[in-house]
């Protein structure tokens, strides 16, 4: 069935089994619209939680692990995923509660490394940090390095190497360079 509706999978980033995968939802979160559906049901069910499913998806997509036959993992294709991780968290920010409850995860993770190595993957070019939208977002930003600092050492490797892997030029060969031994 995940294979037969991505947008369904999508929708249910908490579902244990089949295992959540980019390779299969990255085409639905594409288009913008659905991509829009998605994004607001992921507020609904919590961005922490829906944050962290996705963010552990990501890992495994970035990592190649994810089950052949859907998008390739790529720079491109992993920037969006850190991309939309960000717009989540953007939306929460918008109209969420203002205070999002974030254990340490891939969320925290991957955003804290992706704030940190490559700011244009979470700040989108129109907003300036220095507005008060700006300087919510850096609260939020602050609070899931915070989080991701308490991460262990082998995590936050694998999160920055996600991280490098997607602003990379060469892809696959840059990946297979990143040391995720603990």
């Amino acid at each position: 069935l995940a294979v037969a509706s991505p947008l369904g999978e999508a929708l249910d980033p908490l579902r244990l089994e089949p295992p959540l995968a980019w390779s299969r939802i990255l085409p639905v979160l594409r288009g913008a619209r659905l991509g829009r559906i998605v994004a607001g049901r992921l507020l609904e069910v919590g961005v922490a939680q829906a944050g962290d499913g996705l963010g552990a998806a990501l890992l495994r997509f970035a990592s190649f692990q994810d089950p052949p036959g859907g998008a390739a993992a790529t720079p491109d294709a992993v920037a969006f995923g850190l991309r939309f991780l960000a717009h989540l968290v953007w939306l929460d920010v918008l109209f969420g509660e203002r205070a999002l409850p974030v254990g340490p995860g891939a969320l925290a993770s991957l955003l804290a490394a992706a704030a940190a190595r490559a700011p244009a993957l979470v700040w989108p070019r129109d907003v300036a940090p220095d507005s008060d939208l700006g300087r919510a977002f850096r609260v939020r930003l602050d609070a899931l390095a915070a989080v991701a600092t308490s991460v262990d050492e082998a995590a936050s490797r694998a999160a920055r190497g996600v991280v490098d892997f997607a602003t990379s030029k060469h892809g696959a060969r840059d990946m297979m360079a990143v040391d995720v031994r603990p």
